[in-house]
């Protein structure tokens, strides 16, 4: 076997990260063909709640108890053609799977359904057909990644040693055997068959729920095509997971083929994502002999990124060509850079400066909040619109953790607009502005008594644009009004003309100055020099 270059470790690591990469794209171009089949998926399920409640709803709306009616015999005989229809269909297509078999045999030798049944039966199949498609999508995506990732890595091994030597030649068996191969108790085919399940469950649930609520049939339209959205997210994760397994099974596979390949290094990818699992087993080295998916080999974990590297110990050819570099991730600007290849996560860890430490911690905070902060997005968007949010969730959550001044805007501008303390014709930017033209105008002005003011208060700014409220001078309403905002000059006006301000002693025992204008008054704190609100003149208290 000759010596070179390519038998170091910067050649495995550089190997190794271009399977992980291969398994991942593999696993991104599968899944955006598959979110169009989603999108379908969802409109003919729409299109089943809008039909059925067009078929069986009174001018009250529809009950419980008319969902669980049953079907007349003309209904029963087009129900019993769909259940022909859907079995033709699933053998036609080839799907066998003995549970939505079994259901359709059984369902056709009643002698009555329900109607709530025959909704169940056509939103089922639509569920069984988008799972038969995922997972026919999965196994030729899973075939594909296999084949590719140990031809090339054969290849690799053997340019890179100066080899040329006969290697096992893959056939049907073999390809199947190892996509079908269960790991951590299962493979991907019951992966999506257990996801497939609870879906149905939950599909089932959220509809009886919306009937019972008495939800109109949108919006139980769309509470249940947000299910699929979840068994979507559910499916990518599973995707890259099973998709990077099955490309380091085959780079198993590779190791195998050669006697001098025995140990292999586990490579753990060093950013802010990785994982307790994977930052303990990082640089381990274990006998290709012993390895064992899940546990000492990889994937780890769901999402898993890991690798492994063929290990030689060290010779000659490490005191000739070093030991080779690996990636890592700034934790600050986002770069990659290189490390030497035998640092461990632990030792990467020990080495990032202070600042860098603080970025990672945060980013580990942002990825494990990500599902929650998700939530929060779409709750933000629905309550101020999506004009007045970051352009995209990655840039909410850049908000959020690194941005924290910008962050705290964001809260108190949801909550004066949802309190109807802002107008929503005040947008985030024009708030955002108002803070620029205060900091500008109003801090480090002296009042006409030589007070200094320092800052302002939330509550400062939403009297400033003005906004919706139920109380007026004198008279409490119980009908909304909208109370104006107040001009900016008029603010400057008041607490500069004024020379025998209202001193005041507040209900929290607090001191404050009111100065008077033509068109506005003003309250600050004498000790402080904070702004604490303003109105216009003969409005309000």
């Amino acid at each position: 076997m000759s010596k070179n270059i390519l038998g170091n470790d910067e050649y495995w690591v550089k190997r190794a990260t271009r399977i992980v990469e291969a398994g991942e794209n593999n696993a991104l171009d599968m899944l955006k063909k598959l979110r169009t089949t989603y999108i379908d998926a969802k409109k003919t399920i729409q299109k089943e709640i809008e039909a059925f409640h067009g078929r069986y709803a009174k001018e009250t709306g529809i009950t419980l108890t008319d969902v669980n009616k049953r079907l007349n015999k003309s209904q029963l005989n087009s129900a019993q053609e769909d259940i022909e229809r859907y079995n033709r269909e699933i053998k036609r297509l080839g799907w066998d799977d003995p549970q939505y078999q079994h259901y359709l045999r059984n369902l056709s030798s009643r002698a009555y359904m329900s109607r709530l049944e025959e909704l169940q039966l056509n939103i089922r199949h639509e569920i069984e057909t988008l799972n038969g498609n995922i997972n026919d999508s999965f196994t030729d995506g899973m075939r594909n990644t296999f084949v590719d990732t140990y031809y090339h890595e054969n290849f690799n091994i053997q340019q890179g040693f100066g080899l040329s030597m006969p290697f096992a030649k893959l056939n049907t068996k073999m390809i199947n055997t190892a996509i079908n191969q269960k790991w951590v108790g299962d493979n991907y085919s019951g992966r999506l068959w257990t996801h497939k399940n609870r879906l149905l469950d939950s599909l089932n649930i959220t509809f009886l729920q919306g009937i019972a609520l008495g939800h109109n049939p949108q919006k139980i339209a769309r509470t249940m095509t947000k299910e699929l959205d979840t068994n979507y997210n559910n499916v990518v994760r599973l995707a890259r997971t099973e998709f990077i397994n099955i490309a380091n099974q085959a780079d198993l596979k590779t190791y195998d083929q050669y006697g001098f390949i025995k140990q292999y290094q586990y490579l753990a990818v060093l950013d802010h994502r990785t994982s307790d699992i994977c930052s303990d087993l990082d640089g381990e080295i274990f006998p290709v002999s012993e390895a064992k998916t899940g546990i000492n080999y990889p994937p780890a974990h769901p999402n898993c990124r890991s690798t492994t590297t063929a290990y030689f110990p060290p010779d000659e050819i490490d005191e000739i060509y070093g030991r080779g570099e690996r990636l890592a991730t700034d934790p600050v600007t986002g770069n990659r850079y290189y490390i030497p290849a035998d640092m461990t996560y632990k030792q990467w860890r020990q080495s990032l400066t202070e600042n860098q430490e603080e970025h990672l911690i945060k980013r580990q905070t942002m990825q494990s909040q990500r599902s929650a902060d998700k939530k929060q997005y779409n709750d933000y968007k629905e309550a101020i619109g999506k004009q007045n949010m970051p352009k995209s969730f990655d840039k909410f959550q850049e908000m959020k953790y690194h941005n924290i001044k910008e962050w705290d805007s964001l809260k108190d501008y949801k909550l004066s607009v949802t309190n109807g303390n802002i107008s929503p014709l005040v947008s985030f930017d024009d708030y955002q502005n108002s803070k620029e033209i205060f900091n500008k105008e109003l801090i480090g002005l002296k009042t006409s008594t030589r007070i200094e003011i320092k800052s302002y208060s939330k509550h400062f700014i939403e009297r400033y644009f003005g906004g919706r409220k139920q109380y007026i001078y004198g008279i409490n309403s119980s009908d909304d009004y909208y109370r104006s905002g107040v001009e900016l000059k008029s603010i400057i006006s008041a607490l500069t003309s004024d020379n025998n301000p209202i001193h005041r002693f507040n209900k929290n025992n607090t001191e404050s100055l009111v100065y008077k204008g033509l068109k506005a008054k003003v309250s600050i704190n004498p000790i402080t020099g904070n702004i604490i609100q303003t109105n216009p003149r003969g409005k309000e208290k």
